[in-house]
């Protein structure tokens, strides 16, 4: 067996190890994969990944900077680097990674879940509920969270508006959810969301989204047909030109 089949199997095991979260396992993988071929980029970045959960920040940060250096594409490296800048109160130089990697890869809704944190933590709203909605279009078009996740950041979002008085950015918030999830209305309720995102209501719509929190809801499967997503793309398009 050649290195580059070494390699590659050593890659498939650390990502199955990485998969099911024994990230001990995949590190020791990765660090071994290194030391065959020291330029290899996704092993640096999975170790970025791998370091940012164990706060091993520095660590992290060689490894994602390695990466960048060998492949100034990968989108990851930058998005690892505003995940740790963001957690130690580094705001510029996140939101100038986090930037870096919308701008290589627009498909990925982490990327504007992100910094559409970041936003709300800068009292940035209206920024804020653009990412959302970047964030809702790229997971239906392109997948990547279960729309449980998406739907249950949305309504953290929209929490934190109302905590802000943001009234009518929080209405814009639950109108996208009432448009792109039509099938989830009667579980969430969401129309019931939206009449009640107003000043006097602030007490009971912050403890209905507190209790959706709390629950473990099973929801059902959206239809994802040919049909349907280049509807999306569609719709998608249309925005964009806007």
């Amino acid at each position: 067996m050649n290195n580059i089949q070494k390699v590659d199997n050593l890659f498939n095991e650390a990502k199955e190890l990485f998969n099911s979260k024994n990230f001990a396992g995949a590190k020791e993988k990765l660090n071994l994969i290194l030391s065959i071929d020291p330029q290899f980029v996704l092993a640096h970045s999975h170790l970025g990944v791998i370091e940012f959960k164990n706060k091993e920040y520095q660590d992290a940060i060689h490894h994602c900077d390695t990466a960048i250096d060998l492949d100034p594409l990968c989108a990851h490296a930058y998005y690892i680097k505003a995940l740790i800048c963001e957690e130690t109160g580094e705001v510029p130089i996140a939101v100038k990674n986090i930037n870096k990697a919308i701008k290589i890869n627009s498909r990925d809704a982490s990327f504007y879940l992100l910094r559409c944190k970041i936003n709300m933590s800068q009292s940035e709203f209206n920024s804020a509920q653009n990412d959302m909605l970047k964030a809702i279009e790229s997971n239906n078009l392109y997948g990547g969270f279960s729309d449980y996740d998406i739907i249950l950041q949305s309504l953290r979002t929209m929490e934190t508006l109302i905590e802000n008085e943001q009234f009518d950015q929080s209405k814009k918030v639950i109108s996208m959810l009432i448009e792109w999830y039509p099938q989830y209305n009667d579980t969430y309720n969401f129309n019931k969301l939206y009449s009640l995102s107003s000043e006097e209501n602030t007490s009971e719509i912050l403890y209905k989204i507190k209790d959706l929190f709390n629950k473990k809801m099973k929801v059902p499967t959206p239809d994802t047909s040919n049909r349907d997503k280049l509807l999306l793309k569609e719709i998608l398009i249309n925005i964009n030109k806007r």
